[in-house]
Parts: structure tokens; sequence; C-alpha cells
């Protein structure tokens, strides 16, 4: 009798989490290298093995919903003269610049909060599909199927 393979924790991560990142790898000579690391016959980025990217997964997921409480704490105080993806937006800012991780998780981050309040995403964390979907024009009436 065959045994299944036994389910890890780090198989429930999201599609749309980043699977590598801008962490470089330091390895000396002059040529051009590229740094990876071996994990069950497959090879990641530094950082981003499966153990290590569901580990970043949690941690970022944790910020996501501890940003939604600062943002509705907020979207009614000192923020109350921006708009929901303002304030999302300016958050955004402020990670990456004090490199709270990757771009791609600080982008991840902001999009997984607003979808937990129901907010529109900033531009500035928007996945390139949806920056398409965001720029097409709007469908015609007679597109629509009103004539």
């Amino acid at each position: 009798m065959e045994e299944e393979p036994s389910e890890k924790p780090f198989d429930h991560v999201p599609d749309d989490f980043p699977r590598c990142g801008d962490m470089p790898s330091l390895l000396s000579g002059s040529h051009l290298k590229l740094g990876l690391v071996q994990y069950e016959g497959g090879f990641f980025a530094p950082g981003f093995t499966p153990p290590e990217r569901y580990e970043r997964w949690k941690h970022f997921e944790e910020l996501a919903h501890f940003f939604v409480e600062k943002c509705l704490r907020n979207e009614h105080g000192k923020y109350a003269h921006l708009s929901q993806p303002e304030i999302l937006a300016q958050y955004l800012t402020r990670m990456i610049y004090q490199r709270f991780g990757t771009e791609p998780e600080c982008r991840w981050m902001i999009r997984r909060t607003a979808s937990l309040l129901g907010w529109q995403i900033p531009l500035s964390a928007q996945t390139p599909s949806q920056l398409d979907e965001s720029m097409a024009p709007a469908p015609s009436a007679s597109e629509a199927g009103d004539t």
C-alpha cells in the first residue's frame, strides 16, 4: 500500500505571494554568479525555499491583519483627509523605505490588507494584470448589450 505524501504547511501559501525577491547573494570572484539554494531537488533564491517562503508569508499575513486595525483606526483619525487607497499607498511607501521585506512582499501585504478591508488597491500595489484591468476603457452602452 502506497503512503500518500504528507501535506506540508508551506503547501498553503497563496500562489500570488512572491516566490523570490531582491535579496542579494554575496559570492566572491569577478565573474557574474547566480546564488541559489538547493531544497528537495529544486533550486530557489536565498530566503525563498518552500519552508522559508511559508514563514515569510505567515509574517506578512499577520502584518496584513495588524494593518487592517491600523487603517480602520486612522481612516477617521489622522488620515481622515486621505482616501482609502491613499492611506494604503502611504503605508506601502513607508514599508518599502524601511525595508519591511522585499518590494513584492510589501505590495502583496498591501493588496491583502485592501482585500481584508474591502478597499480599493492603490495603483502602487497593483499587479501588472490588475493595472491592465484598471486602465482598460469601460465598455460602451452598445457593447454592454444596451441598444
